[in-house]
């Protein structure tokens, strides 16, 4: 008999099979499916082929997606691989530039640990010490200094280490002497600064160190030169003194020796113009008034010679002097001596200057005197 199998589709029309051969034996016939009518199918067709179609757009699209993402995350992974290159390129020429700069610099540059240990030297550092970074770094920056510097050096950079910047203390420059690898002595002048926080791996000191030697050896042979030139202003005016001295004697002496002849001098004009005046004419006394004036001045010159050789001795004093005033005085003194002589004196009013009374005196009798004299046969 013919079974009917029921579907999800419903299918009601039977089917049955048809024998291949008569000879064979006839099956049992197959069970009757129940088909539905295709208007009935249409819907459920179109709704499983548009979830087909949709599952199908969605895996395209999301495969497109992807692929679009990851080209994306594959360009952004290249360019950022791109600019980490070029960072890296561009960090590498300037530390290349630094470093360039940095050992360009004639001075040397250092820095050090908070133990004053060298932690970093610049290529002028092997020029001034002999000594290669490599061999330098590690070691305490005192140990390259003379034995007499080091306790100085250390005491600086204890204070540097040890001080704060408002203190005005951050800050040093002091002068040493450094001993090469050759063992040559060079004068370096260290200027440095503390660097850091304390306590921090960072602190320490880092600054300049310059080759000062040529500066120091020129400021020895300056003082050497100042030495031998106070050594010899030193002879010099002993030599003067000595001479002022001997001068000071000298005058003393042909003072002494002077004055007697000159008081014989004058005592027998004055006998002989007192008991022999009668029986001279005119011009005889007249000889005799101009030897005993004669004698006069010769006394003022000589007391004015003595005063000049102990005015060398004193000290200069300064005071308003009236140059007209002095110079008139002087002229009536020597037309007193003269009256007969008839000179035009001129002389400037307001002449007042800044100088030592006693020395312009000195001048001012020599001047006009000499004036007078040598012009007196005019």
């Amino acid at each position: 008999p013919a079974a009917r199998l029921n579907f999800p589709l419903n299918c009601t029309r039977p089917l049955h099979a048809t024998p291949l051969n008569s000879s064979m034996p006839v099956p049992s016939p197959l069970p009757t499916l129940a088909l539905p009518e295709f208007p009935t199918m249409l819907p459920a067709l179109t709704l499983v082929l548009g979830l087909a179609l949709g599952l199908i757009a969605g895996l395209l699209l999301g495969m497109r997606r992807g692929r679009a993402a990851a080209r994306s995350a594959n360009s952004t992974r290249k360019r950022q691989t791109k600019r980490s290159e070029l960072e890296r390129t561009a960090l590498e020429q300037a530390l290349k530039r630094r470093a360039e700069m940095i050992d360009s610099v004639h001075e040397a540059l250092f820095r050090t640990d908070a133990r004053g240990r060298l932690r970093f030297l610049n290529r002028a550092w092997s020029t001034l010490s002999g000594y290669s970074r490599e061999q330098s770094n590690g070691q305490l920056l005192i140990d390259f200094l003379h034995p007499d510097d080091q306790e100085t050096a250390h005491a600086h950079l204890q204070a540097l280490l040890h001080a704060s910047p408002a203190d005005g203390q951050a800050e040093r420059s002091a002068e040493f002497r450094l001993r090469t690898r050759a063992g040559e002595v060079r004068w370096v002048e260290l200027t440095a600064r503390a660097i850091g926080a304390p306590g921090s791996t960072e602190h320490g000191v880092a600054g300049t160190l310059d080759d000062v030697s040529a500066r120091k050896v020129a400021e020895l042979s300056l003082r050497n030169l100042n030495a031998e030139l106070e050594s010899r202003v030193a002879l010099r005016t002993a030599a003067l003194e000595a001479s002022n001295r001997e001068l000071e004697a000298f005058s003393y002496s042909v003072s002494h020796d002077l004055r007697a002849p000159l008081r014989a001098i004058d005592g027998f004009a004055r006998i002989l113009a007192e008991d022999c005046g009668e029986r001279l004419d005119a011009a005889g006394r007249e000889h005799l008034q101009r030897i005993r004036g004669a004698t006069e001045r010769m006394a003022v010159l000589i007391d004015a010679l003595i005063d000049l050789a102990s005015l060398t001795r004193k000290p200069l004093q300064r005071e308003s002097v009236d140059l007209t005033a002095l110079a008139a005085g002087i002229v009536d003194e020597l037309q007193a001596a003269e009256p007969r002589r008839k000179v035009a004196v001129q002389i400037t009013d307001g002449l007042v200057v800044n100088a030592d009374r006693a020395l312009m005196s000195v001048l001012l009798n020599n001047l006009p005197g000499n004036a007078w004299k040598f012009t007196s046969r005019q």
